[in-house]
This record gives C-alpha cells, sequence and structure tokens, in this order.
C-alpha cells in the first residue's frame, strides 16, 4: 500500500469517529414527536363548529398536523366508544404543549369546553431502534 492509501484510510477513520462523537452528543437532545388525543362528546354542535374554525390555524400555526380528525372507527376490544376521537401529531411534547397553553389557542379552548365534554392526553411518540 502506497502512503496516499493509508492517509486516506486515516481520514476516514478520523471522520467516522468524529461522526460518531457528534451522534452520541446529540442522543440526548433529538425530541421524539408529541401527539395531542382528544376524546370529544359534543353538546352543541353550532358552537362545536365555530371552534373547529378557529382551532385549525392554531394547530398549523405551532406546526401541529391532524392525523384523525373525527373519523368513523370500529371498535374491537373492550368497551370504548367515543363519539369523537382527534389526534394531532406535534414535533414534540414540549410543542404539543406549548399550542395548548397558547394565548392562540385560548380562545377556541374556551369554545370547545362550552360545546363540548372532552377527556384530552398529550403523549410522546416512540422511536423505534
Amino acid at each position: 500500500m502506497g502512503a496516499g492509501t493509508t492517509c486516506e484510510k486515516s481520514e476516514i477513520i478520523r471522520a467516522t469517529l468524529h461522526l460518531e462523537i457528534i451522534y452520541e452528543s446529540i442522543q440526548g437532545e433529538i425530541a421524539l414527536a408529541g401527539y395531542v388525543v382528544v376524546q370529544v362528546t359534543v353538546h352543541d354542535p353550532v358552537l362545536f363548529g365555530e371552534y373547529q374554525k378557529l382551532v385549525t390555524d392554531t394547530v398549523d400555526k405551532f406546526g401541529g398536523r391532524y392525523l384523525v380528525r373525527g373519523g368513523s372507527f370500529e371498535n374491537l376490544e373492550g368497551e370504548w366508544d367515543p363519539n369523537r376521537l382527534v389526534i394531532i401529531e406535534f414535533e414534540s411534547v414540549e410543542q404539543a404543549k406549548a399550542w395548548w397553553s397558547s394565548d392562540e389557542y385560548s380562545p377556541a379552548l374556551q369554545l370547545r369546553e362550552e360545546s363540548a365534554s372532552s377527556k384530552l392526553l398529550i403523549i410522546e411518540g416512540y422511536e423505534a431502534e
């Protein structure tokens, strides 16, 4: 082997080690997605419709996206029969909490509370290894 080849291998090894160090240092900093899961029973459809008009812009502003928004469902196990189910994905639990507690969402939240009964969870996503 020539000196150039040994030098190239050394550079590759150094670069690989550098990338491994960077990877290990950011592992704890990678945020998992945050999911807002809401079970809703609507009592006032007209007022709830106003809520729906307001909430979409706030979800968009905080980088959220709807995964489920009141679609049909089929219960396969247990005694769970939600009237309406909503799942919103955010880039992190922190972002989901920021949306929920924001001044932008507050007027919509008030409408939801006046027009429906709800149970809301924020759940951390899962990263498969």
